[in-house]
């Protein structure tokens, strides 16, 4: 029976912290206050009126050679635009993926790093994406 009840108590935990990392957290960048929400898988924007796809490929693309990662694919085209890029390392991985797509007369932007998400850095790269369109 004890056996049992430390069983809920530790799926009732983990329950309860699986929730708290789907909430998403939100942080302000820029001078025009453009949000970012990390939601435990990826940083999701939406972007002023203006900034089209191709302008957010294309500074993904220079962000992330500014910061020196190696450039694996940018793809652009249907609307969509995608950057896939990893830091300077001896491994295939990690791998940090900047999206964008037109949302309701914007452009959306996700950005996600794998494996294993890292917020502090889809919030660093994010920042730079942000100066670089001159948000």
């Amino acid at each position: 029976m004890r056996t049992r009840s430390i069983g809920v108590a530790v799926l009732a935990a983990l329950s309860a912290l699986s929730m708290a990392s789907c909430l998403a957290t939100e942080k302000s960048y820029g001078s025009a206050g453009v949000v970012g929400r990390y939601n435990g898988l990826e940083l999701v924007a939406d972007l002023p009126e203006g900034v089209s796809v191709a302008d957010v490929t294309h500074a993904a693309d220079a962000v992330f050679r500014e910061y020196r990662y190696e450039v694996l694919s940018v793809e652009a085209g249907d609307g969509k635009g995608t950057v896939v890029a990893r830091p300077p390392t001896n491994n295939d991985w990690p791998k940090v993926k900047v999206t964008a797509y037109p949302f309701e007369g914007h452009t959306r932007v996700t950005i996600e790093k794998k494996p294993f998400n890292e917020e502090s850095l889809c919030r660093e790269i994010f920042g730079r994406l942000v100066a670089k369109l001159g948000l």
